[in-house]
């Protein structure tokens, strides 16, 4: 059974490339087509909107009966199951599957309808059609129904093709429903930790949050993107392109929807998703992708009340540019994002503590267009031990604020560490997390248990000074640490003070979440 959850993306896909593909010739031209499996199944389809159906035509080397099945696992698939008899006779049956056991025949409503059908060489192909939502209760539509929230994230793993060779994905497309473009905010697109391992009958799908405990070897890196106003589609340079197959180790993939619904609408439903177009030849450089600046939790962006401006920085330091390749990697393009309070964006190379270029620079920066910039001159970074990069934004309220670039020269198991404060729950007292503000007052005692310490990682507790943002990176007088053996702290204070918490790095990874100020009056 193939799954195909609301059509969210299919990784690499191949659109009007056949003769990439292995089985016999198909009915007539599609929109996409991919090789499931090298020289045992492909499938090909073309979306109709103004019909509001769906064209499949699924090729398998058997010659016994095939199918097809949309959700995300056995349990509740929509299926086509056919077969082509002696005659020739295309036989088809609208199935679905309460468990995992043999589908049983729909009598609701029969819904798969067969267009065409043979036996070729050992293969059965047949071309059948299908409405995108059926309105059958035992059918799955084909669409993502958005939740009537403020904000959703929707996040689903999604495996890549097998490709017995290297190739090189040249360009991609963000596909948007005209009628949703009011509501899609952006789309990312992670790479998997080689060591991610799924159930592919069954890979987590569903609000980002709630299945975060499945997929945090997948929020790592990130593959691409795209925000609003961004480019529909993008075209990699002529010597470079994003690998897949072969000894590439990536084969899960992340997509994390963001949906923005303000008017809290309900019945929204919807199928954006993203296309990748793979090359025939495979070209010089692998592209990569790197990603700085703050992450999505509140702490990351505390705004203190009753500032005009506020200036977000976040530092790369160079020793954490020690996995880059000898040859460095060669920076080509950038896409900054930021919310809609931010005014300012721009990445700093540093030297000896001294600028010596702008990676980016984007004084008026408008949220309404996020796009991929092309480099006017490619930037070499090297690994080395005295550069920083450094990300500034300027803005007036909190949201996850990055910049990602595109590189050339990827290198594999490059990880590069964040080392923007990831402050997470002030645990008081009894180690209970809490959403509040604490108000301290002198002589207040406060104490902090953390009974998840994982070694090596190092929980700094850090005052602000004179109400500030504290930029104190190093431990000295502004900075106390939890003692990494017992994992506690206690401490009174003979002032009212701003306290931030925070453990470096990657504490997310670790099972850490949630964050808190404890505030002064």
């Amino acid at each position: 059974m193939i799954s195909l959850l609301h059509v969210i993306v299919l990784c690499a896909t191949i659109r009007e490339s056949q003769c990439l593909l292995s089985g016999p010739k198909s009915f007539m031209k599609y929109q996409y087509s991919t090789e499931l499996k090298a020289n045992i199944a492909d499938l090909h389809w073309s979306v109709n909107n103004d019909k509001t159906e769906i064209t499949f035509e699924l090729q398998i080397k058997t010659l016994g009966w095939i199918a097809l099945g949309i959700t995300g696992g056995m349990k509740g698939a929509d299926i086509g199951l056919g077969w082509v008899d002696q005659k020739g006779t295309v036989h088809f049956q609208d199935r679905h599957a309460v468990g995992e056991q043999r589908p049983l025949i729909d009598n609701t409503s029969s819904d798969w309808f067969a267009l065409n059908g043979k036996e070729e060489n050992g293969w059965t192909a047949i071309q059948f059609k299908r409405k995108l939502d059926t309105c059958d209760s035992l059918d799955y539509p084909i669409k993502y129904a958005v939740p009537a929230n403020d904000t959703t994230y929707h996040c689903s793993i999604h495996k890549i093709p097998a490709y017995a060779g290297k190739r090189h994905v040249i360009a991609h497309k963000m596909l948007i429903e005209d009628k949703n473009r009011d509501i899609v905010h952006h789309l990312l697109m992670y790479e998997c930790e080689p060591t991610a391992e799924f159930d592919d009958n069954n890979l987590p799908d569903g609000d980002c949050y709630d299945v975060y405990p499945l997929t945090e070897l997948c929020i790592g890196n990130i593959a691409t993107g795209w925000a609003v106003g961004g480019d529909s589609i993008v075209e990699f340079p002529d010597k470079a392109g994003y690998p897949v197959g072969a000894d590439f180790p990536v084969k899960y993939y992340l997509i994390s929807m963001h949906y923005d619904n303000k008017p809290l609408t309900v019945g929204r439903r919807d199928s954006s998703g993203m296309r990748f177009y793979l090359g025939e030849k495979l070209r010089e450089r692998d592209i990569g992708y790197l990603t700085l600046g703050t992450d999505s939790s509140p702490m990351a962006l505390a705004i203190p009340p009753n500032v005009d401006q506020f200036i977000v920085d976040s530092y790369c330091q160079a020793t954490h540019t020690k996995n880059f390749p000898k040859e460095g990697i060669t920076v080509i393009s950038a896409l900054p994002h930021t919310h809609l309070q931010g005014v300012t964006v721009w990445s700093k190379l540093i030297r000896n503590n001294r600028v010596v270029k702008y990676l980016y620079n984007s004084d008026a920066y408008d949220f309404n267009y996020q796009f991929d910039n092309r480099l006017t001159e490619p930037i070499v970074l090297y690994p080395c031990f005295g550069t920083s990069y450094n990300l500034e934004m300027n803005g007036n309220k909190q949201h996850d604020e990055y910049h990602r670039f595109y590189t050339t020269q990827r290198a594999h198991n490059t990880n590069v560490d964040l080392v923007v404060p990831k402050t997470h729950n002030v645990v008081v007292a009894n180690y209970a997390f809490t959403p509040k503000i604490l108000t301290i007052k002198s002589g207040d005692t406060v104490k902090w248990i953390n009974k998840d310490f994982v070694n090596g990682i190092r929980h700094t507790v850090t005052r602000a000074v004179d109400g500030k943002s504290c930029k104190t990176r190093k431990a000295g007088t502004n900075n106390f640490d939890i003692d990494p053996l017992q994992g506690t702290l206690s401490k009174t204070f003979t002032k009212a003070e701003i306290i931030y918490y925070y453990c470096i790095p990657h504490c997310a990874r670790f099972g850490h979440k949630g964050s808190i100020i404890v505030k002064s009056k």
